[in-house]
């Protein structure tokens, strides 16, 4: 793997296979956002109700198109394989034919060294665990990375915003170009 550089990636796929395997599982009435309002009324859904649901997939196939040209744009221009690229779980809401995400999206985070701030998803919880959340690690802790999930739904979520529109990071540029640097935490 080259590890120069990491793309992360929105994929609605790997969340739809994520809830159909908590489904086969058992979890079909495990919650995601729970205890959350949006438009000021519960945002519970279950496992169940989002993959019976044909107008969010079919939506989310279409913008999973988007990504996949996104995809192999980034692979040309940049050399990328796709070990290169990490998807991470993400689901959309239509509005107006624009891509709204359903639950804050984990892609949208600040990299500070190894250290990941990741918006708190408020997957279904198994176990008193975040299913969302345990993927996530399971992929990029092996990495070296260290993931700490930050609750923004009220301060930035709910208006449109994830972790990375509400901070700022004061960082020293590189004397090198920054597409040859090996990062350090992967040495």
């Amino acid at each position: 793997m080259n590890y120069t550089f990491i793309s992360f990636r929105f994929s609605f796929k790997s969340h739809y296979q994520l809830l159909q395997q908590l489904q086969k599982a058992g979890h079909s009435q495990a919650l995601l956002r729970q205890g959350k309002q949006l438009y000021q009324k519960p945002a519970e859904i279950s496992v169940a109700e989002v993959l019976a649901n044909p107008e969010l997939a079919s939506h989310n196939q279409r913008f999973q198109e988007y990504i996949n040209w996104n995809r192999e744009t980034l692979k040309q221009e940049l050399g990328l394989g796709e070990e290169d690229i990490i998807d991470l779980p993400a689901l959309f809401d239509n509005d107006d034919g624009r891509a709204e995400a359903f639950f804050p999206n984990m892609v949208n985070l600040l990299v500070l060294n190894q250290h990941l701030a990741i918006p708190k998803p408020f997957g279904p919880q198994i176990d008193r665990q975040c299913q969302f959340e345990a993927y996530v690690e399971g992929v990029l802790e092996p990495l070296g990375l260290v993931c700490h999930f930050i609750d923004d739904w009220d301060p930035y979520f709910r208006e449109g915003g994830e972790i990375h529109c509400g901070t700022n990071t004061s960082r020293q540029p590189p004397n090198q170009k920054w597409w040859e640097i090996e990062p350090i935490f992967f040495s």
